[in-house]
């Protein structure tokens, strides 16, 4: 009985743990920054990124907070607008850190983060132009940011 009580008194402690660093500036920034970055060009997080060889627009995103040694991702999402979003979700609401593909998607949907076209037309013009002439994108469509702030805590999302 003692060990049970211990048990669900560490549980409530780490869930409260959890619950204080995802409400730290640095986690809320860290979260921003990677959804809005438009100084990327035309890419956001999930927008605008590169089909895979099928043209099939999946995305992946990953956030970790270091003074909780917490991580939540998801990868291989289909049709994810904000991935890091639901990547933070895994990190706050499941009881897995690393969804993937469909088993991903049913979480975003029960979350409440519905599928949506993620293509732009640049997006597209590249997946034309690699069907046509199998030419490899040069460059990357990811985005990874590292922040540490005044009191040394660091995050890192991509």
């Amino acid at each position: 009985e003692r060990e049970r009580e211990r048990g669900k008194r560490k549980e409530s402690e780490l869930r409260e743990e959890q619950e204080t660093a995802a409400k730290r500036p640095l986690f809320r920034f860290l979260s921003s920054v990677v959804e809005r970055d438009e100084a990327t060009g035309p890419y956001l997080v999930g927008k605008g990124g590169m089909p895979n060889s099928e043209g099939q627009y999946e995305q992946d995103a990953a956030i970790m907070v270091g003074r909780n040694r917490e991580f939540g991702a998801v990868a291989s999402i289909p049709n994810c607008y904000t991935p890091i979003a639901v990547a933070q979700r895994v990190l706050r609401e499941s009881r897995h850190s690393f969804l993937v593909g469909e088993g991903a998607r049913h979480f975003a949907n029960a979350q409440g983060f519905v599928a949506q076209d993620v293509a732009t037309n640049d997006s597209k013009a590249v997946f034309e132009k690699y069907k046509k002439e199998h030419t490899v994108v040069l460059g990357h469509d990811t985005l990874g940011v590292v922040l540490c702030d005044r009191d040394g805590d660091v995050a890192a999302g991509v």
